[in-house]
């Protein structure tokens, strides 16, 4: 996916996992309010892959407060009904989820 020399790669690759998933929102939310909402954090988060991949141990410190508390809103955001419609809505957070996981396991 994403190459990189330091530790926070794998870190990195989710947080552009979830960058990714803010920014498609657009297209497929049909360039709603809601998804150009998405958008800027899309962007957001795309700059902290950026940070990420140069190596910056201190914003892997500020991205975990950063998609702790996303993870959080967007959860107690969804509505929770069963099926495909809520596979879909919870897809960012699962990624943002990944992300959190994989800060608290990988820098120990």
């Amino acid at each position: 996916m994403i190459r990189s020399k330091g530790a926070l790669r794998w870190g990195a690759n989710f947080v552009a996992l979830s960058a990714g998933l803010h920014i498609l929102a657009l297209i497929v939310g049909g360039f709603s309010a809601e998804a150009l909402r998405l958008l800027s954090f899309g962007i957001v988060y795309a700059g902290f892959v950026y940070g990420l991949l140069q190596g910056w141990r201190w914003l892997a410190y500020i991205v975990f407060i950063v998609l702790l508390t996303g993870t959080s809103l967007a959860l107690s955001n969804i509505e929770l009904s069963a099926g495909f419609f809520w596979q879909r809505q919870t897809r960012v957070p699962r990624a943002n989820f990944g992300c959190l996981l994989n800060s608290v396991i990988g820098t120990r």
